[in-house]
């Protein structure tokens, strides 16, 4: 649908420039933060496993 309706058209500013890297750098700022994150859950994991001690608890023989 089309209209000559000058009201409808919307009003684009003369040099007005399309910026198409905004999608791509808000992916890789998205990826990096996923990514912290999920480092984090890997290194609280190991930092756990390091320091418990043994698990099962003595005499306990299975779950």
């Amino acid at each position: 649908m089309t209209s000559s309706d000058p009201s409808v058209q919307l009003d684009h500013t003369p040099g007005h420039i399309k910026h198409d890297g905004h999608n791509l750098t808000g992916f890789v700022i998205f990826l990096c933060s996923e990514s912290i994150i999920f480092l984090a859950f890997f290194a609280g994991f190991s930092l756990f496993k390091l320091t418990s001690p043994e698990w099962l608890p003595a005499g306990v023989d299975g779950l």
